[in-house]
């Protein structure tokens, strides 16, 4: 949706957080929203690091592992 959401974290996550800035991550937590629904922040429990794009397989090797004949 390109909206941002603002996070918010104890101290403990600092290093990771530092650590993943400018990479893709997802993050979970308790999620606050407006009355409107729009999802506006979130108390990170935990932070998960996404695969970088260069480190993911390929089509032909995705087609390998899914077992079809390329």
């Amino acid at each position: 949706t390109n909206k941002s959401v603002k996070c918010y974290f104890e101290p403990n996550l600092l290093d990771n957080i530092k650590e993943y800035l400018e990479k893709r991550v997802s993050v979970s937590g308790i999620v606050t929203s407006r009355e409107d629904g729009e999802k506006i922040g979130i108390k990170v429990e935990s932070i998960n690091l996404f695969s970088e794009e260069k480190d993911l397989p390929s089509i032909e090797e995705m087609i390998g592992i899914l077992g079809g004949n390329s």
